[in-house]
């Protein structure tokens, strides 16, 4: 599982860049839910660096839920299609088993256009929906 990190977990919106970001309610326990049946991955857009994006994981107490936090600035500006496929294979993922959790729409839509399984949310309880979500997914009941 891929989460976009900035902003569905991280959010530096109104802030300024040596502030703590906004951390949504319940994303700890929404991590704690799927950690045990996923391997998660938190990636980011090439503006932060992994570093940046762990120590705020870190300082929130969630850095621990993941396998990997790292950014799309090896292989492009921004988290894409191209960007998630490319993680996928550098962290041994089978594609056809990997799920995008992002807050942003235009991301969202061009990974469906992209055919690759993704959960589009926003909001607090965007967040808490998840692992609601994930087992819809996994059960067949929603195609990717």
């Amino acid at each position: 599982m891929f989460l976009d990190l900035v902003p569905l977990l991280l959010s530096w919106e109104g802030r300024g860049p040596h502030e703590a970001p906004d951390v949504p309610p319940g994303a700890a326990e929404m991590l704690d839910e799927v950690f045990a049946d996923f391997r998660i991955a938190g990636i980011g857009d090439g503006a932060h660096t992994g570093l940046a994006l762990r120590r705020a994981l870190e300082d929130a107490e969630l850095d621990a839920y993941f396998d990997f936090i790292g950014t799309s600035a090896e292989f492009g500006p921004a988290v894409s299609p191209r960007v998630v496929r490319r993680l996928a294979r550098l962290l041994g993922f089978d594609l056809d088993q990997v799920v995008v959790i992002t807050a942003r729409p235009p991301l969202a839509e061009a990974l469906r256009r992209a055919q690759l399984a993704v959960i589009h949310v926003e909001g607090p309880k965007g967040v808490l929906a998840i692992p609601d979500a994930l087992d819809a997914i996994y059960s067949g009941y929603f195609s990717p």
